[in-house]
């Protein structure tokens, strides 16, 4: 076979040389992409609402059953098992409570997560539950 390649049809730039527009009424830009520059976005300390006391009205959304035995928030971002990070450790903390809430309600519905992995997940944010053994009527 005589194959040869045919001619670059774009002109190689200089490494990580700024980008150029192409022409006016083009759209994109003709360029390396600088992938070195990747950007973290995130709020801005000033801009995180401040973190809530555990008040009596956060204890009273404790599904029958359960007994608080701390309420200490990490700072966020807390990573959360191997694959998740959690930005809002509150919000966080008050809709695993109410999966575990609905998971000891209806045992057979199901949430995501068994009432162990549950716990666990709220340990991880820094809020310790234990269940209380069911009272004999």
């Amino acid at each position: 076979m005589d194959w040869q390649p045919k001619p670059r049809i774009i002109a190689t730039s200089a490494p990580n040389g700024p980008t150029e527009p192409s022409k006016p009424s083009s759209v994109g830009f003709v360029g390396p992409h600088q992938a070195e520059t990747s950007i973290i976005r995130g709020r801005l300390p000033e801009e995180v609402a401040p973190v809530e006391d555990m008040t009596e009205a956060s204890i009273t959304m404790l599904p029958p059953g359960v007994r608080l035995i701390e309420w200490r928030l990490k700072e966020p971002p807390v990573a959360i098992e191997t694959c998740a990070v959690v930005t809002d450790s509150g919000l966080f903390a008050r809709a695993t409570l109410e999966q575990l809430r609905i998971a000891l309600a209806e045992p057979k519905r199901w949430v995501g997560w068994t009432v162990p992995q549950l716990i666990d997940r709220l340990a991880q944010v820094g809020v310790l539950i234990t269940l209380e053994p069911k009272s004999k009527v």
